[in-house]
């Protein structure tokens, strides 16, 4: 010991180093783990190249640039594919936009079925964590009263383990209208002056009874129109006086 310095001097580089290394171990700022609804982005601010979307059916050019479009028809349920090409470390992932307004009408609402595997969180859907080279899948169903439109939809992970993530990529779903079925119509008869008919229904198309008042020569008129709502619903023309018309009945 050096008898230049009074005995207690040289124990204080000692308590420095201790108290550096007790604020090592007990950080400050609380480190939140993949799902548990934390905003992974804000501590994750280095992105590396890891997800890439699959399964999409097309591509298109926006103001934001290119982006892959998934598409579904009302009632129907789309597979949005995600692979993981550099799983080294745990990680998660979280659906946004799952309550999206259209892109060519914002009256539209994007009205959704989310994937029951993944869990909700206030404001979007997570899944993880997970490990390892994988592809994944959130199963988006679309309700049959979906407004046809395109939805602007992200998809973004956030890991932990050593490796920083931070990735997010949009995407579409465009929303198309269903081709129209072809219509099953039964039990037409005219009555008097009034035609009927029946006919099978699909929620989400309109079923229009038309006629020829006089057949090849005069122009098609809508007569009477039904809202499909899966029943059976009748369409009627209560002014059939024409003596040789003809009938059909056209969806849409």
């Amino acid at each position: 010991m050096d008898s230049s310095c009074p005995t207690g001097t040289r124990r204080f580089p000692v308590l420095t180093l201790f108290a550096c290394f007790a604020l090592a171990l007990f950080p400050s700022t609380a480190r939140a783990h993949v799902g548990s609804g934390a905003n992974c982005a804000g501590c994750h601010s280095s992105a590396r190249n890891a997800m890439s979307l699959t399964g999409f059916q097309l591509t298109t050019n926006v103001n934001t640039g290119s982006l892959k479009v998934y598409v579904v028809a009302p009632g129907g349920t789309v597979p949005i594919g995600i692979q993981v090409t550099d799983g080294r470390n745990e990680y998660g992932f979280a659906m946004v936009g799952l309550d999206a307004t259209g892109t060519l009408d914002s009256s539209h609402k994007l009205l959704s079925q989310p994937d029951a595997s993944w869990t909700r969180r206030s404001a979007y859907y997570s899944f993880g964590p997970k490990t390892g080279n994988q592809s994944w899948t959130f199963r988006l169903g679309v309700p049959a009263n979906t407004p046809p439109d395109l939805y602007l939809l992200s998809l973004r992970i956030a890991g932990d383990g050593g490796g920083r993530w931070n990735e997010q990529e949009s995407f579409l779903v465009s929303v198309q209208r269903a081709t129209p079925p072809q219509p099953q119509v039964t039990n037409p008869a005219r009555n008097g002056t009034t035609f009927a008919c029946r006919v099978a229904t699909i929620t989400g198309f309109t079923y229009f009874l038309e006629t020829q008042r006089e057949p090849g020569i005069s122009p098609w008129a809508t007569v009477s129109s039904a809202t499909g709502d899966g029943t059976n619903r009748t369409l009627t023309d209560p002014d059939a006086t024409a003596p040789h018309a003809i009938y059909r009945v056209r969806v849409e």
